[in-house]
């Protein structure tokens, strides 16, 4: 009798601390910015999610902005002028257009509607807003 290994997976359940989770969604929204950003001024030949995989993403992954905490990354959003209502409504606003198909950077088959949900604005976030970077 032989079982199959592969069956099993070898990866933990992990569940991260609410600190660790607001601070993932915090760079995730600096990634779209940033990504929104490069494509405007990115002045090659490739395009769409080639320019992302083979271009920015090798960059994005060796950014500083991973090694932050979330009080360095509330500050560092703080720096840029933002708020952090505001990268977490672009971040939102981006996925939203994704699920209706507006985006351009993603393979066609990603591209098809997959409902009609309306992105939620944040307009408060105490559980961001209200923390002070030291």
């Amino acid at each position: 009798m032989s079982t199959n290994s592969s069956a099993k997976s070898s990866i933990k359940i992990s569940i991260p601390t609410k600190e660790n989770k607001q601070a993932s969604q915090l760079r995730d929204a600096l990634r779209v910015i940033a990504w929104q950003q490069f494509k405007i001024e990115y002045e090659g030949d490739i395009k769409g999610l080639k320019l992302y995989q083979e271009v920015f993403e090798p960059e994005w992954n060796q950014h500083e902005v991973h090694q932050m905490n979330l009080q360095q990354l509330m500050e560092m959003i703080k720096s840029l002028g933002y708020t952090v209502s505001e990268v977490l409504n672009i971040r939102n606003k981006y996925y939203a257009d994704s699920r209706n198909g507006n985006r351009n950077d993603r393979p066609q088959n990603q591209q098809r509607n997959s409902g009609n949900r309306q992105y939620q604005e944040f307009s408060e976030i105490p559980d961001y807003d209200d923390v002070e970077p030291y």
